[in-house]
């Protein structure tokens, strides 16, 4: 993309908004709220995920005076062009599958990850 040459490559934002239930006119209407994605792995770092799954919530807890907005940055989810640093789906979902189970550096962080299931061991002979 060229900030420049308008007439190169284009890129599309994906937004979300839950609207204000008071009118824009209205005295009680109050600037939008914009939500910035996390990069939980559900949300894939997507605002418009975030916002579809919480908004309305977040609209009752903040005030039904406010839009909740969201978007999807520049390479992700629905915002194009997307950037993608694997060569196909399964790539991405192995990927995605083991990012789930990480674990961390402390000193007991393997036992802790690997350690026996109660449950499974109650079941067994």
């Amino acid at each position: 993309m060229d900030y420049v040459d308008s007439s190169g490559e284009k890129f599309a934002v994906a937004l979300i908004r839950v609207k204000a239930k008071v009118s824009p006119d209205s005295k009680a209407y109050r600037e939008p709220i914009l939500f910035n994605s996390v990069t939980k792995a559900w949300l894939r770092g997507s605002g418009v995920i975030l916002i579809d799954a919480i908004g309305e919530n977040m609209q009752r807890l903040l005030g039904e005076e406010y839009n909740i907005v969201g978007f999807d940055p520049r390479g992700i989810g629905r915002t194009t062009p997307r950037i993608s640093l694997f060569n196909d789906d399964f790539e991405r979902a192995s990927w995605e599958h083991d990012a789930l189970n990480v674990v961390n550096a402390s000193s007991n962080s393997l036992a802790r990850e690997y350690k026996p299931d109660p449950m499974l061991q109650a079941s067994l002979p």
